[in-house]
């Protein structure tokens, strides 16, 4: 789905707003600055500003806490070619990023991996791993990941990765050496995006292995799409994504899914479910109050909005919805008759409705559920 970032939200009732953070996530680093080549040559690298920043941010407005970790609590590099406008959805989105890299501290004074023990991992709601030619580096083979894999894996807790990021699970494996995520849908920078950058000069030489094949001889079901194009694969706990292109769509898929986790919905309070007929087709918004908004300012203008939404889109056939809240974030679940009334519903009374909510709230995601 194009990213229809619309006010909608349905949303009836605001007593007993809980107000806590829905907790924390950890984002796992490469220490490494340089890849290796067949030919010898140490290509500069680090981790891709825009897949760390495009969901960081987006957790970091929803009151996710963000704690980071490298092999050996290195100070983790950006790669250069990553650190450009180009890369985002828009020039305020790239600013953000840069706030991003200065103002969270771990990217300063990052954890070490090897100093997280259970009852530390034990305490996080997720675990992030963006991608980043690094990652190939640094992640293959590496015990501390494979020991963090392995707990979110058996915890089913959300487990994401982008571009080159699901390297990292090639270090997954239990105590007899069998690889934990065998038979897993999943995707990962594909070889002939790799080949692509190969022939382009970009690395100065090829890389000593392609994920995409190394994934799939351990038992990975990878699909991939075509290249530069976003593409995201969810099965059970673990989402990964194929490209930088894919940040936004990673992000909506790890927030749905961290959203379904007990620890998160603590914090959220269902305020509407209404039954209105069969539908085909559900769609996930999540909105966060905007700065300078009041908490009563902001549930003030949700009742108003209602009413709003209920005037323009009752002849749109949406025919159920789901609606949680808190005094900061707001999450609704929306089925319709079919894709087409959804389309057709913003196409003619979507910038109005966008245009009341814009005022008091942020929409950070409107894509198809997961």
């Amino acid at each position: 789905m194009k990213r229809l970032l619309i006010g909608l939200i349905l949303i009836v009732g605001f007593s007993h707003l809980a107000e806590a953070s829905p907790g924390r996530i950890l984002i796992v680093l490469p220490a490494a600055n340089t890849l290796s080549t067949k030919e010898g040559i140490k290509h500069f690298t680090g981790y891709f500003l825009s897949e760390l920043a495009t969901p960081a941010v987006m957790l970091q407005k929803m009151g996710f806490e963000l704690e980071v970790a490298t092999p050996g609590g290195v100070q983790p590099t950006i790669d250069k070619i990553s650190d450009d406008v180009k890369w985002f959805k828009d020039p305020q989105s790239y600013q953000e990023a840069q706030s991003l890299v200065q103002s969270l501290g771990g990217l300063k004074n990052p954890l070490a991996l090897s100093a997280l023990k259970k009852n530390k991992i034990i305490s996080y709601a997720g675990v992030f791993f963006p991608g980043g030619h690094a990652a190939m580096e640094d992640f293959l083979q590496n015990s501390d990941v494979g020991r963090i894999l392995a707990y979110f894996h058996s915890a089913g807790k959300p487990t994401a990765l982008i571009c080159h990021g699901p390297a990292a699970l090639l270090s997954a494996k239990d105590r007899n050496g069998n690889w934990i995520y065998r038979g897993y849908n999943l995707t990962v920078f594909s070889t002939a995006e790799e080949k692509i950058e190969e022939q382009l000069g970009v690395l100065g030489g090829h890389v000593l292995f392609y994920a995409e094949e190394s994934l799939t001889a351990l038992g990975g079901n990878v699909k991939v799409a075509v290249p530069w194009q976003s593409h995201v694969v969810v099965d059970r706990e673990l989402v990964t994504g194929q490209n930088p292109q894919s940040d936004y769509a990673l992000a909506s898929a790890f927030i749905q899914l961290l959203l379904k986790q007990s620890a998160v919905s603590k914090t959220l309070n269902k305020v509407h479910e209404s039954h209105l007929g069969t539908g085909t087709y559900t769609s996930f918004f999540l909105g966060t109050r905007k700065p300078g908004v009041s908490k009563a300012t902001f549930i003030e203008r949700l009742e108003h909005h209602l009413k709003l939404c209920e005037k323009e889109f009752a002849p749109y056939a949406l025919t159920d919805y789901v609606a949680y809240t808190d005094s900061n974030i707001e999450v609704a679940y929306l089925t319709w008759k079919n894709k087409a009334a959804l389309d057709e519903a913003m196409r003619v009374v979507g910038p109005r409705v966008g245009a009341d909510s814009s005022e008091f709230m942020e929409p950070l995601i409107f894509e198809e559920a997961q």
